[in-house]
């Protein structure tokens, strides 16, 4: 009997790993780089505000930068370590059935419409930040159940 390799999601292990080297640099130096590559809802409409008259400024850029860096900042242990569980959970089901282009494009993707959702939702409350990849996990979960069920007739719906 052939024994069948065990297939792994090469984006799903490099976002990982990247997520993982965050987290353990950061729980090294105490958790500075929450501080600078968290996605704040007032820079970054003070960014776009900017970019609309000072296309170059490297600053508000750096602020629309945080629409993907703020998913691989944390705020502990406990908050990397299921974020990653999920992420390796989702991201692997979604690569089963759409690929890795699927998994690092939805990655992107929904870290920025999740960053996104919180500016639009919290754009007046000040210095409202957020961290971490529920909002990318979650948007895997979402495309993975759109793509797993996009078939035409269900196996239980043939009478």
């Amino acid at each position: 009997m052939a024994r069948r390799r065990f297939d792994h999601s090469r984006a799903v292990i490099a976002l990982g790993g990247v997520m993982s080297i965050v987290a353990l640099a950061d729980l090294a130096l105490g958790f500075p780089m929450a501080t600078r590559f968290a996605l704040r809802a007032s820079d970054l409409t003070e960014a776009w505000a900017t970019l609309q008259h000072t296309p170059g400024a490297p600053e508000a850029w750096r602020s629309i930068g945080t629409l993907w860096s703020y998913a691989f900042v944390h705020a502990g242990v406990e908050h990397i370590g299921f974020n990653l569980l999920y992420f390796w959970f989702f991201g692997s089901l979604l690569y089963e059935v759409a690929g890795d282009r699927w998994v690092l494009g939805g990655f992107l993707f929904t870290t920025a419409t999740a960053g996104l959702a919180f500016v639009l939702r919290h754009h007046d409350v000040g210095r409202a930040t957020v961290l971490g990849a529920s909002g990318s996990v979650s948007g895997l979960a979402g495309l993975y159940v759109l793509l797993a069920f996009r078939w035409s007739a269900m196996p239980h719906a043939s009478a």
